[in-house]
């Protein structure tokens, strides 16, 4: 929202701010993710793990985790690789992805990654009848979401994977997303306390969202026709 002063203004998070300002904003925001792709890279190849793209329904790049060895593809990425809050304070840096058998993934490292050996991974997915009057991607800002979904619990594996401990999800965490609307999100709910459970918040920016789109490109789908 523009306002109709001198200086042009932008209505951001509740507040008007400088145009100026929130460019420079936009700009650490790319930079910030230059800079997790990068730790991922390096993550995936200290692994012994090459980083290779290729092109879903012609225009969108995604990331597959290919072993070096024999070019087989180890995992495909389904959401950004980033930092990852932890309940209690904190963070990870992890990325969420797809094996080969279509089971979904969490792949963690950097150190403080190790809190989460002895903690709780879980996959906040919306289980309940979806609120009226809402739009899909509006449903995860609500204050009682949590209290709309179910909690997948993330199964610790043996594998290396990125360095630092990797969750597996069951087959169903991977139904109740595509059971979900085209533009609905998900949480990664992180403790480094295992006896933690995850509480109604109303400060959603804090949470972990997952956005499941690229999943579903993946599968075929395309986004609904606006009515």
């Amino acid at each position: 929202m523009w306002s109709t002063s001198d200086t042009p203004c932008v209505e951001a998070f509740g507040g008007f701010t400088n145009e100026d300002y929130y460019e420079k904003m936009g700009e650490a925001g790319t930079a910030a993710n230059v800079v997790d792709d990068v730790l991922f890279e390096v993550a995936a190849e200290t692994a012994g793990l090459r980083v290779a793209g290729n092109l879903v329904q012609k225009t969108l790049l995604i990331g597959n985790l290919i072993q070096p060895a024999t070019g087989a593809i180890y995992a495909t990425l389904v959401d950004s690789a980033r930092a990852l809050r932890l309940q209690g304070g904190g963070e990870a840096f992890g990325v969420l992805a797809q094996a080969p058998d279509g089971s979904l993934r969490l792949f963690t490292y950097g150190s403080d990654a190790e809190k989460l050996r002895t903690g709780a991974v879980r996959l906040l997915v919306r289980s309940e009848p979806k609120p009226e009057g809402l739009q899909d991607w509006e449903i995860f800002n609500l204050e009682d979401y949590r209290s709309l979904t179910f909690p997948f619990d993330g199964v610790l594996l043996d594998e290396k994977c990125l360095g630092g401990p990797c969750f597996a999800f069951s087959p169903q965490a991977t139904e109740a997303i595509l059971a979900t609307g085209f533009d609905e999100k998900a949480e990664l709910w992180l403790s480094a306390d295992a006896a933690a459970a995850p509480t109604a918040t109303a400060d959603w920016l804090q949470r972990n969202v997952v956005y499941p789109q690229l999943m579903r490109r993946l599968l075929g789908e395309t986004p609904p026709v606006a009515q």
